[in-house]
């Protein structure tokens, strides 16, 4: 496996040889565990003697909020502005320093 966050991407798979009979298929099992907000990716690489496949991950970081739901409510076709503090959020705050 190949990723830039070796700490949140985990192999679940105990053997690293089998026997694939024609036509049969393998599960690869992978643990996503992420300790910041964003987006990640990784890579699973099978070979088969001189044969390579590559398969893309992509993880979404999803956090909960303080249980409190956001609703707005207007009539149609009127402008409305709130403003909502968010956060703080572990990993996020780097993400957003590149907008500034």
């Amino acid at each position: 496996m190949e990723t830039e966050f070796p700490e949140t991407w985990k192999l679940l798979a105990k053997k690293k040889n089998l026997v694939l009979e024609p036509l049969g298929f393998f599960q690869i099992p992978i643990n996503f565990t992420p300790t910041v907000v964003g987006k990640m990716s990784a890579f699973v690489h099978i070979y088969i003697g001189k044969i390579k496949w590559t398969y893309p991950l992509t993880g979404v970081t999803e956090t909960r909020t303080d249980k409190v739901d956001y609703h707005v409510v207007t009539q149609s076709r009127r402008l409305v502005e709130e403003n909502l503090v968010l956060g703080p959020f572990k990993g996020l705050e780097e993400e957003l320093s590149t907008f500034d």
